[in-house]
């Protein structure tokens, strides 16, 4: 086909029936097509298209026209970041490129690496009526995560195989008893590490009383839940179906935990601040305590179990959950005013736990610590004896995604026990 004879009604044709072959990607013909595009469509996002594909990738002419479209929006320190990309790749020709530097202002100011590349790879540009490096992000349930022997299968049949108890009947003989929840037990096996079976039997005969079963209504206080999932033995996903309209929390709008509350726990929680973001919320249901928090901080649980000598691949998962939780505070312009990193906790059931800490808005935050989640994730690593997996924090998150890319993550869930939803990303283009 002579590309010099295209018609400019068949421009999109001819553009998009190439533009996955290596060959056209540097082609000059086929960049002088796409040239003569962009002058008729005069659009970035045509620029953009090109960038996301590579096209012209060694030719200096888009450097030079993005730069320009930079500059045109007054983002002009972007200028010399565009430039500096066509230099470092060998663009041809080179001198251009020079030169162009050359005339540029002196820029001081300073800008992340992800802002820069959040202006160069912009998501969901349309370019010939299509969607183009867009993602459709969708959280469900991974039904092939856990492995028993050499078989996979869904969570709920590995916690089944893995987790079966003996029901067998508690008898009852000494005088000296109490009652839990209408169950009688034994004052005496209480204190023996062998009573446990028969107390998370009478708890479990206890929430069966109290209807904590899934697809059932559960009445607290002023509120109303669905159960939507059981997570484990002692949480629930739930929906806030009815609520009275004074209260605080608009739960009724997202997904929450509700989760049974031991020992001191409660105590824990009633020390934070209620005027700041009302991460938990203590329920009384049936004369038993729960906590309630909304799903997207579920790993910022209350903690007093430690486990000292966590798997280097577990502190590294959680160091990146670390990482996710300040960066969604920072971006909802929250911050940890009280926070101690010693506090950071993995405990026996290898669940990230926090305590001791308070939530504020940045702008009304007058005093405490500013804590970032490049320092946090390092102190993390540090604690549990791994912080040679990385000590500076310009270089965190890509050893910590590093070792996550490494991470057998299928054998060291299934191993640890790890409940968690799986984040499903999918790119789409085109469509």
């Amino acid at each position: 086909m002579d590309l010099d004879a295209v018609p400019d009604e068949e421009l999109e044709e001819v553009l998009q029936r190439y533009i996955d072959c290596p060959y056209f990607k540097n082609n000059p013909l086929y960049i002088s097509l796409w040239k003569r595009y962009y002058s008729i469509c005069k659009s970035p996002a045509v620029l953009f298209l090109m960038k996301h594909k590579k096209i012209s990738q060694y030719y200096h002419w888009i450097y030079l026209e993005l730069s320009r479209y930079f500059e045109s929006i007054g983002r002009s320190w972007m200028c010399r970041h565009v430039i500096e990309i066509g230099v470092n790749c060998n663009a041809y020709d080179a001198d251009v490129l020079r030169m162009e530097m050359d005339s540029l202002p002196e820029d001081d100011s300073k800008h992340s690496e992800n802002d820069i590349s959040a202006l160069m790879n912009p998501k969901g540009f349309f370019v010939f009526g299509k969607a183009w490096n867009a993602y459709e992000e969708k959280l469900s349930y991974n039904r092939i995560l856990f492995v028993r022997g050499d078989e996979e299968m869904s969570f709920e049949e590995f916690r089944a195989l893995s987790c079966i108890c003996d029901r067998e009947n508690v008898q009852i003989e000494s005088e000296n008893e109490w009652v839990y929840f209408g169950y009688s037990c034994n004052e005496e096996e209480t204190k023996d590490e062998e009573a446990a079976p028969n107390i998370i039997m009478n708890m479990e005969r206890a929430d069966a009383k109290m209807n904590l079963q899934v697809g059932n209504k559960l009445i607290a206080e002023d509120c109303a839940y669905y159960i939507k999932s059981m997570i484990n033995n002692y949480a629930y996903e739930v929906v806030c179906i009815y609520e009275d309209t004074t209260h605080i929390l608009q739960m009724n709008k997202t997904t929450l935990v509700l989760k049974k509350m031991f020992g001191s726990e409660a105590s824990i929680i009633s020390e934070i601040a209620p005027e700041y973001i009302p991460v938990f919320s203590i329920k009384n249901i049936n004369d038993r305590s729960f906590v309630i928090y909304e799903q997207c901080f579920g790993t910022l649980k209350m903690c007093l179990d430690v486990l000292c000598n966590a798997y280097p691949s577990v502190v590294v998962y959680h160091a990146y959950q670390v990482i996710e939780i300040l960066k969604e505070l920072a971006r909802m312009g929250k911050k940890f005013s009280r926070f101690s990193l010693e506090s950071v906790q993995v405990s026996a059931r290898y669940t990230l736990e926090i305590v001791d800490f308070k939530i504020e808005d940045v702008e009304e935050a007058s005093s405490g610590i500013d804590v970032t989640w490049k320092s946090a994730a390092i102190e993390i690593l540090q604690m549990y004896g791994h912080g040679d997996i990385c000590r500076k924090e310009s270089e965190i998150e890509y050893r910590i995604q590093e070792c996550i890319g490494k991470m057998d993550v299928l054998r060291m869930i299934a191993k640890c026990k790890i409940f968690l939803y799986e984040r499903c990303v999918s790119a789409y283009e085109g469509e």
